[in-house]
């Protein structure tokens, strides 16, 4: 059985501070694959997949010092809740279809410094915070 649990953190500000690239990172990396997904789309090409956007997001990392100062889970993460988005307007847009969703279907949107402060890591590796 997976537990989760919800806390509030006592951090000094060298952790805040990591927190937040954390969670910029993540953000970035969300936006960064919204972008990528809505240009192949246009183009009509496939669209890429999370494990393709990680590589790009690799071969960018010499070109883009700061995504050193975060831990690959970060980007990882951004990444697999933008395929959860995906996944869950598909799922909307489809029992609409069915007439069993009164709601919207939400095409998913890039996401805001001001909306998103989260961000959470499987692994203990440079998290910089125990």
């Amino acid at each position: 059985m997976v537990h989760g649990y919800r806390g509030e953190l006592d951090l000094n500000n060298a952790q805040k501070t990591l927190c937040r690239k954390h969670a910029g990172a993540a953000r970035w990396a969300f936006n960064y694959g919204l972008r990528r997904k809505q240009e192949a789309h246009k183009a009509g090409q496939k669209t890429p997949t999370a494990i393709d956007l990680h590589r790009e997001i690799n071969a960018l990392k010499p070109s883009e010092p700061w995504m050193y100062d975060v831990s690959k889970c970060a980007f990882q993460e951004g990444l697999r809740d933008l395929d959860a988005a995906f996944k869950h307007f598909f799922r909307k847009c489809r029992l609409k279809k069915e007439g069993t969703w009164k709601g919207k279907c939400g095409y998913p949107r890039a996401q805001k410094p001001q909306e998103s402060h989260r961000w959470r890591s499987l692994h203990r590796e440079h998290s910089g915070v125990s």
